[in-house]
């Protein structure tokens, strides 16, 4: 290196800074994109884990208005004679909401990574479980013809209680997720 001239010498010592320069930013740049993919990924989980408390409001409050409507085909119902089907047509909508409601919900359970999200899921398969209990006695009778006020009144309050509980938690879910995916 002694015998190079000072102009080589700082040509050298330019070229060996520039490519510091360029792989420091190099890395930097990589940085700030994986950093950004992880933000990314973050907000798209939380706003898919919040799509899917949606839907399964949707379904618990589909079942809830298809309880109203097999109502309607009490034999003693005006409503009755302008049924064309089956009471069935109903309880089995129950049915078959229920199956995508329990696919909705394990694809959440899945989703949930932080103890406060495993907290609200726990709460929610809770207020949930109440909810299809109520639900369930509700639809054996009217599967059985019971469409008694005794029926209704003992659906109108699970609606209230049980049902309004299990949306109430799932729209707290929902809501953190959203904030989640708006904080990331």
């Amino acid at each position: 290196m002694q015998h190079l001239k000072i102009s080589t010498r700082l040509i050298i010592m330019i070229g060996v800074l520039s490519a510091l320069l360029v792989a420091i930013g190099t890395i930097g740049l990589w940085g700030i994109s994986k950093s950004n993919d992880d933000i990314r990924a973050l907000h798209d989980q939380a706003l898919v884990s919040a799509l899917k408390a949606d839907e399964s409001i949707d379904l618990l409050v589909q079942n809830r208005l298809q309880v109203l409507l097999a109502f309607q085909h009490a034999p003693e119902s005006p409503l009755a004679s302008i049924h064309n089907h089956p009471t069935t047509a109903h309880t089995d909508a129950i049915a078959s909401n229920r199956v995508r409601a329990n696919r909705i919900f394990k694809e959440m359970q899945a989703l949930g990574t932080t103890p406060q999200e495993l907290a609200m899921i726990e709460t929610t398969i809770k207020t949930r479980s109440a909810w299809r209990d109520k639900l369930d006695t509700v639809v054996k009778a009217i599967s059985a013809g019971d469409f008694s006020p005794a029926t209704m009144a003992l659906f109108l309050q699970a609606g209230r209680q049980e049902g309004e509980a299990a949306v109430k938690s799932l729209r707290e879910y929902r809501d953190h997720q959203v904030t989640r995916a708006d904080d990331g």
